[in-house]
């Protein structure tokens, strides 16, 4: 079966499966570095927002034989219940700039790969990475829901890339707070909170992982203030950064580091190992303790 035929197949199934009073519907979407994505919408007739999921893993597990098509439009159906959106989205959210304030946010994404995404959106270029802007829609115990805040909304809000850039630093340090912890056996399994105990962390690794306590585009966090400053501060050392994806940063101390061998590692596991909708870049980036700056290698 064909990728078309079987996406037309499971949303057929789920639509007889649920009933008239759920409006059920295909989109394809265009995802962090030009992926697109086919996605399976599920609309209740009395909510004004619905949740997408994604068939194109899906389809590699049925042509792989890991699940039917059975196993899979009863997966979707489940998953639907059991993360079902019970109240309508607040419109005034994304028409009223005082509702929204707290609730914008920054990611990082990489800029040659995102040129058509980024031209309707504003962003601001940080080497070879642009940063965008998200609202937070909503929040529950399943996840978020963001929306990208494209050029049409910053006009409606009446704001500037500034008041966004300022507000977003301020809200993202708040709302995905940073997480360090060691590549490490012995401290693998436990997450340390970088407010809590990074002495220790540093202490007892030399290799660590930074990401942020949502576990979702946490590579951000390279762009607040105090972060890196205390990591290098505590280990008396430059600090290599090595993007291993947009969810998390590898940081190691820059002691006689050979910069050209990591960025060869990088780039091999992009193309091995990473989802190329979750790939940040193939270089490296190096901060300095003395000026408290981050320059790409």
């Amino acid at each position: 079966m064909s990728f078309d035929g079987f996406c037309d197949y499971i949303r057929i199934a789920i639509g007889q499966n649920l009933g008239s009073e759920y409006i059920v519907s295909d989109k394809e979407t265009m995802g962090y570095n030009d992926c697109k994505r086919r996605g399976l919408v599920i609309k209740a007739s009395s909510i004004n927002i619905a949740p997408i999921f994604y068939l194109d893993e899906l389809y590699d597990d049925y042509t792989s034989d890991l699940k039917s098509l059975d196993e899979i439009e009863d997966g979707i159906i489940t998953a639907y219940y059991l993360n079902a959106i019970h109240t309508n989205f607040e419109v005034d959210l994304l028409s009223n700039w005082k509702l929204a304030k707290d609730q914008i946010v920054m990611r990082l994404i990489n800029y040659e790969n995102n040129k058509s995404l980024l031209e309707d959106v504003p962003y601001i270029l940080w080497n070879d990475l642009a940063i965008v802007f998200l609202c937070m829609i909503d929040e529950d115990n399943n996840g978020i829901m963001t929306t990208l805040i494209d050029k049409s909304q910053l006009e409606k809000w009446g704001v500037t890339d500034d008041e966004l850039w300022e507000k977003a630093r301020e809200n993202t340090r708040r709302l995905f707070p940073p997480v360090l912890h060691p590549m490490n056996e012995i401290l693998l399994s436990n997450d340390v909170m970088f407010d809590e105990d990074i002495e220790k962390v540093c202490r007892d690794a030399k290799l660590y992982v930074l990401g942020n306590k949502r576990n979702i585009s946490g590579a951000v966090t390279m762009l607040y203030e105090d972060v890196l400053e205390e990591v290098s501060r505590t280990l008396k050392n430059d600090l290599v950064i090595i993007p291993s994806s947009i969810h998390e940063l590898i940081i190691i101390p820059n002691e006689n580091s050979d910069y050209e061998a990591l960025k060869g590692m990088v780039a091999e596991v992009n193309e091995m190992v990473v989802n190329p909708r979750e790939r940040l870049s193939n270089n490296i980036y190096i901060y300095s303790m003395e000026t408290k700056t981050i320059t790409m290698y």
